[in-house]
């Protein structure tokens, strides 16, 4: 055991000496205050015991950071820390240069999230970044912050960065290579955790950590960029011109060791004048970091004493450099300190003496100077982050994860266009209330049109009040105080404020050269900027000629008109009123003076270059997102129509153009885009014809539980039941929303997105099986498997399954409705809680992740179990199987039937599909990661589902529980396959080829059969899809005293040229209405024609509540409901008024 040596005092030889003097000797307290320091008042004193071992920590003393061979150690450890930054790949003669972004930030923000139990699921990261001269001790200064924390000691193995060389080569070349992240101890886990980044030394050369840090650049996302003119991107470039752009815009504090005011300045610029729309600028800390001068003054409670010096020293910089007299002049500022105000918010000097430098070069000076610096730190970073919330830039870990992916791909397009936080911020955070959405369509058609578009604007937004009031219970109250109600105008009155703050432009316009401010109001930080980024003038925002008042006064006027049009025009019908709205507004929309935005994307230069270079590598087109349905400005976007416009369900309905002789329920067509009235080709054809769930027609849900490999049982189901309907159509035609979980996921992908067949799906399931688990060395061998697992990130490789989900989904987007897919949603956990990815909704931030992403990544999103694979990037967190929180989504998959089609939705079927189960689950493999840990352990002990499924038929009442089903193979080992024993495919594949499915006939009135039914499962769900595609038509319902006659058509879903319409019409023998009582047989009909019925019933008024059946008889001796039937006479007056 090694014990440490205790210095005594020199002067009694008896106390321990904890006081060092600037002499070197060493005294206790006593004898060093009351005997040396009287006959030597010019010492002082020095570092103590405690400061001593501090800044042996700091400097590297205690670790054997000067042995080549232990400081290579170091630097691999470090690696670990990487950020992001160049790496050049050397091929042949040839160099190919790369941006590369690892998982650092979003893995430390996860440790941070899961600290302490008590630790905040949202909290808002502060970075500051250490940037400077080669040598100028930013390392050294991020050790000693992080050795200042009072909990430094509480984590085991906290990262640091390895400290510069004091002697020899190594001194001369940059310690730390690209840029690395570190944790702050005492703020890890709270709600703002602190960052430290530590940048590239300037003047370059090789880091001296480059040779030990060759693995870093696999792990992340890899841009590649291209030379301009002719140059090579080298290490100094990136240092000078790529890594600012990225620093200067998310740091809240910069702190920069050295002196040359030159360099400071050059590298705040390429931050300040590449970035537009800046809600709050960086502090910045000049740190004078062991100068060979001291100055006790710097060190007194005068904070603001170097400060002054600094500024005072290097004032005759601005006449004697040429660089600094001519930025001076450009922009008429006289001090060095306003033309570093440009670009912070405020600027500070402090000082940390040179170790071993005169009187103040000890531990005891330095160490507290160090404590003053992390405290002016944390107080400017405090400052500048409240300054963010006030102008709503304050970004949670989420949120800035997605800007600073927008940020890298924006600095990976190669575009010299500044980056736009105006524009960054509105892509993050989607409106949410009526008020964002006239917000966002005012920013949108405005744009540097106001004079041009604000009447037509104006108008829009009346008729768009207009048509949301007809669809309320007091349409009939055509009245403007009633339509344009207080409420009303508030909403507008904060949607104007709301464009003036975020979208409206300044209005300043340079008096010599004629450029226009582009920066608005809230992010007019650094004064009037160009479109280009550089300085125009100092200036507040000017407001120009656009008036809040004004505009709601003439919004308030076109309601008016609006209105009067109508009570002229049309009688007191309401459809009648409707479809008159729905015209006259239909006018307004293609009267814009300026109509140019309907087509054009603004600011989106850098967007289409980077789509060109990398949009078919990282799962998405970068896109501006339809956050509202500029056709009505109220409903949700969900259909995408062959132009990219995106318009909501209601507008899809209301602008309907179909011929006279073309209408019928359920479908709408649209021939030219209602907003832009474009009839081009680009992703699609025009017309546009789309069938939608019909007003009187149930709701067909498939659930699908995750299970890995076991995935291959429910394709064998799904295969076995589309053989049973027997009408040579795909399955998920038979479904209007699919829900899966994890590798079930891929399958609800494949059937609901890109309508494949089952037989497709089956073939590409087991060949991404066969291709995409590839093992990493020895990570599941038997013995060691656990002891590899954990230096390693996965059981399996990612780029091989990655590939292989590539090769099945190819480039096909996610969102939006095209052709007749049937509605998609697939489930993913983030921090521990279930999202959804979902082809009908853009993204909230909350429940539904951004789904403008390509189907295959949203595949890998759903399916990366933890352990096995490596979780996936997206929307700013890290997306990994959704089975961690639910692996049977059946109540997932009710809840978003209602959120879609309504709280009363009617269901004919809702089917979960199970992955198998046995008396067991199958055997965990180990994690480092406790928390995921735990996660894993719920998932495989509930894959089977069934847990899950009898807890939501507990939850649910007869009716809808007689409209449930479950399928699920029970294997005959006492233990369930393992979710990755791609060898068990073939033997699974046959049992649910093979397997017994036994129907529990529903007994309450409800029931969607009557009479003698088959045992068999799968032939009575069969028959159930294939009576789902007819469906009743309301035509009309009225009163003769306590009796109600109906009116109406029996249709049917599919298209007349289709095979299977013919099919399932010659399979009909007939249709019962209320019972055996009458009959309805489907007459001849023509090539081409569609099905329509004629039918009516009545029922009693006070029977309103008893079912009403529609069945129909196909060739078995049972009959089974039409679509949304056994249905009350209450549910079928959906759309009229019963007294």
């Amino acid at each position: 055991m090694v014990t440490e040596e205790i210095e005594i005092c020199e002067k009694c030889e008896e106390m321990p000496g904890d006081v060092k003097c600037s002499c070197g000797a060493r005294y206790c307290e006593r004898c060093f205050t009351t005997k040396h320091l009287a006959r030597n008042p010019k010492h002082r004193r020095g570092g103590t015991t405690k400061t001593d071992k501090a800044w042996a920590w700091v400097s590297g003393a205690y670790a054997t950071f000067t042995d080549s061979a232990s400081r290579a150690t170091h630097f691999e450890h470090e690696e670990a820390t990487k950020w992001f930054g160049l790496h050049i790949q050397k091929v042949g003669t040839d160099r190919v240069t790369r941006l590369v972004e690892t998982p650092r930030f979003s893995r430390l923000v996860e440790a941070s999230v899961y600290h302490k139990t008590n630790s905040p699921h949202r909290q808002f990261p502060s970075i500051t970044s250490f940037v400077g001269e080669t040598g100028a001790g930013k390392s050294t200064l991020i050790r000693s912050l992080i050795h200042n924390a009072a909990k430094w000691d509480m984590f085991d193995n906290l990262e640091a960065p390895v400290p510069g060389a004091q002697t020899g080569m190594s001194a001369c070349l940059p310690t730390t290579g690209e840029v690395n992240l570190y944790l702050d101890p005492d703020t890890f886990g709270t709600a703002v955790p602190h960052f430290l980044a530590d940048c590239e030394g300037m003047l370059g050369g090789e880091p001296a950590a480059a040779q030990h840090q060759k693995d870093w650049s696999k792990h992340g996302r890899r841009y590649l960029l291209e030379s301009k003119d002719g140059k090579q991107i080298d290490r100094n470039t990136a240092v000078m011109t790529i890594y600012p752009r990225f620093l200067y815009i998310f740091s809240d504090v910069i702190c920069m060791p050295g002196l040359m005011a030159v360099k400071l300045l050059e590298w705040s610029l390429v931050g300040a004048h590449n970035t537009v729309n800046q809600s709050a600028l960086p502090a910045l800390i000049i740190v004078l970091n062991g100068p060979t001068i001291e100055n006790e003054a710097w060190i007194s409670d005068d904070h603001d004493a170097a400060t002054r010096d600094f500024f005072m020293a290097v004032e005759q910089e601005i006449n004697e450099n040429a660089t600094l007299r001519e930025m001076a002049k450009k922009h008429g500022d006289k001090t060095m300190r306003e033309l570093l105000l440009r670009n912070f918010s405020t600027v500070y000097v402090h000082y940390i003496p040179l170790n071993g430098f005169k009187s103040l070069g000890n531990s005891g000076v330095i160490m507290p100077q160090i404590e003053r610096l992390a405290r002016r730190i944390w107080n400017d970073a405090k400052r500048v982050q409240n300054e963010r919330a006030d102008t709503w830039s304050l970004f949670d870990a989420k949120q800035l994860g997605i800007a600073f992916d927008y940020a890298f791909k924006h600095l990976a397009s190669g575009s010299d266009e500044p980056f736009d936080f105006s524009q960054c911020r509105q892509q993050m955070s989607l409106p949410a209330t009526v008020e964002g959405h006239f917000a966002e369509f005012l920013g949108r058609c405005m744009y540097n049109s106001v004079h041009e578009n604000f009447d037509v604007a104006a108008a829009v937004m009346g008729s768009c009040i207009v048509r949301h009031s007809l669809k309320s219970e007091r349409s009939d109250l055509l009245h403007p105080s009633v339509v344009f109600n207080k409420e009303v105008k508030e909403t507008c009155r904060r949607a104007l404020d709301q464009f003036l703050s975020n979208s409206q432009p300044c209005a300043y316009v340079h008096s010599e050269t004629g450029e226009k401010c582009v920066n608005t109001k809230t992010g007019h930080a650094k004064g009037h900027q160009a479109a280009g980024g550089y300085f125009l003038a100092e200036g507040n925002f000017m407001d120009g000629d656009f008036d809040a008042d004004t505009s709601l006064g003439l919004i308030d006027s076109r309601v008016v008109d609006t209105l009067k049009a109508i009570n002229e025009n049309v009688d007191s019908n309401r459809e009648a009123r409707r479809q008159y709205a729905a015209a006259l507004h239909r006018s307004r929309l293609k009267s814009f003076p300026n109509q140019s935005f309907w087509k054009e994307s603004f600011t989106l230069q850098w967007l289409n270059l980077f789509n060109k270079g990398f949009g078919h590598i990282f799962g998405a087109q970068l896109t501006i997102r339809a956050r509202v349905c500029y056709a009505c400005l109220f409903g949700r976007p969900e259909y995408t129509l062959p132009c990219g416009h995106v318009i909501c369900f209601g507008c899809l309905r209301e602008f309907d153009q179909s011929s006279p002789d073309e209408k019928y329920p359920g479908i709408a067509v649209h021939k030219v885009c209602v907003l832009c009235a474009s009839t081009d080709e680009k992703e699609g054809t025009w017309p546009y014809r789309i069938e939608y769930c019909p007003d009187l027609s149930g709701i067909r849900v498939l659930s699908l539980d995750g299970g890995g490999v076991r995935g291959i049982t429910q394709l064998a189901i799904v295969q076995r039941l589309e053989q049973f309907v027997n009408l040579d159509m795909p399955s998920g035609e038979f479904f209007d929303l699919m829900v899966g979980t994890s590798a079930s996921g891929l399958i609800s992908l494949g059937l609901g997105v890109h309508n494949l067949s089952v037989e497709q799906c089956i073939l590409h399931f087991k060949r991404l099986c066969q291709n995409g688990f590839r093992q990493r060395l020895l990570s599941k061998t038997r013995l060691i498997g656990w002891f590899v697992r954990l230096f390693v990130p996965s059981i399996y490789e990612t780029e091989p399954l990655e590939e292989s989900m590539k090769h099945i989904f190819r480039e096909k987007q996610l969102f939006g409705h095209r052709e007749n897919a049937s509605r998609v949603a697939v489930t993913t956990t983030v921090d521990s809680e279930f999202r959804l990815l979902a082809n009908y909704n853009w993204g909230d931030g909350k429940r539904y992740l951004n789904s403008n992403i390509y189907t295959w990544h949203a595949a890998r999103c759903t399916s990366a179990a933890p352990i096995y694979f490596e979780p996936s990037w997206h929307d700013g967190a890290h997306c990994r199987d959704g089975g961690l929180r639910e692996n049977n989504p059946v109540q997932i998959a009710v809840n978003e039937a209602r959120t879609i089609w309504g709280s009363e939705a009617v269901f004919d079927m809702i089917l979960s599909l199970g992955c198998g189960q046995a008396r067991h689950p199958q055997r965990q493999p180990s994690s480092k990661n406790f928390w995921l840990t735990d996660l894993l352990t719920t998932l495989i002990k509930t894959m089977n589902g069934e847990a899950a499924w009898r807890k939501f038929e507990e939850n649910v009442g007869q009716p809808l529980r007689d409209r449930c089903d479950r399928l699920n193979v029970h294997f005959s080992d006492n233990t369930e396959p393992e979710l990755d024993d791609v060898g068990a495919i073939g033997w699974m594949e046959k049992l649910a080829e093979s397997f017994s499915f036994h129907y529990q006939i529903p007994q309450g009135p409800f029931s969607p059969v009557f009479g003698p039914v088959s045992h068999n499962s799968l032939e009575v769900l069969a028959d159930r899809l294939r009576a789902s595609l007819y469906f009743f038509e309301l035509r009309s319902l009225t009163q003769q005293d306590d009796v109600f006659i109906v009116k109406g058509w029996i249709c049917c879903r599919l298209r007349p040229d289709k095979k299977s319409y013919k099919s399932l019409i010659e399979g009909t023998s007939h249709f019962q209405v209320k019972g055996p009582g009458q009959t309805v047989t489907i007459p001849s009909l023509q090539e081409g024609e569609r099905l329509k019925l004629d039918v009516s019933f009545q029922q009693q008024a006070s029977r309103n509540s008893e079912p009403i059946r529609i069945d129909v008889k196909f060739d078995h001796d049972y009959l089974v409901t039409i679509s949304g039937f056994p249905m009350t006479l209450k549910a079928s007056s959906r759309g009229y008024l019963l007294p």
